[in-house]
């Protein structure tokens, strides 16, 4: 069927304030693919569309309401394993890294109680309640590694997350775990008395 006019309408929000921002009309029966093309939404924000098919004479169709979103997006990646902390040092530390897009404002990480996190290679470790602020350029955050330790100051079994969140509510979590105990130093003692010889371990 020819002459069947699409017109697509759209609005900032979902019920309401509905605008038509183009029309194209069918010239013959054959031609089934149109375009309509539209800026994306600004970072933070969406769209919503919906379009109306028309023909004189006939009844109108509206298609279901569409949502394209420039959300902000925070992403990790990497998992860490479980840390072992010796007591009195700090575990190994692991890396994971930290992006995102469309944001409107910092990437804020705050570390879990006797965690720590690093977003410079280790040079500079913060503990809770202080927390690290990565800064998009132009609504993207690049790839930042963060790398994280255990350093608690008692012997125990401990689980938590690092907390990410920026503008818009958006929160994101990275679960950390680990075990902080005692543990024998690798170093050993010789001696000899006669013929024997005693191995004996150090403990810290």
């Amino acid at each position: 069927m020819d002459q069947i006019k699409y017109e697509l309408y759209r609005s900032a929000v979902r019920n309401s304030g509905y605008a038509k921002i183009g029309e194209v009309t069918a010239t013959n029966d054959t031609a089934i693919n149109f375009q309509l093309t539209d800026v994306l939404p600004a970072a933070g924000t969406s769209y919503f569309y919906y379009l109306v098919g028309s023909k004189a004479g006939y009844a109108s169709h509206l298609t279901d309401t569409v949502e394209i979103s420039s959300v902000p997006t925070i992403i990790t990646a990497g998992i860490l394993q479980s840390f072992i902390q010796n007591l009195g040092t700090p575990s190994d530390p692991q890396n994971v890294t930290v992006s995102g897009e469309n944001l409107t404002g910092n990437v804020v990480l705050t570390p879990p109680v006797n965690f720590e996190i690093s977003s410079n290679g280790g040079t500079t470790w913060v503990a809770n309640p202080t927390t690290i602020s990565l800064t998009p350029t132009a609504n993207i955050l690049a790839a930042t590694t963060i790398a994280v330790r255990l350093n608690a100051t008692a012997a125990g079994t401990y689980t938590d997350s690092i907390m990410l969140v920026t503008g818009g509510g958006i929160t994101k979590y990275i679960k950390v775990q680990g075990v902080t105990a005692v543990i024998a130093s690798s170093s050993i003692s010789l001696c000899c008395t006669g013929h024997l010889l005693l191995i004996i371990p150090t403990a810290r």
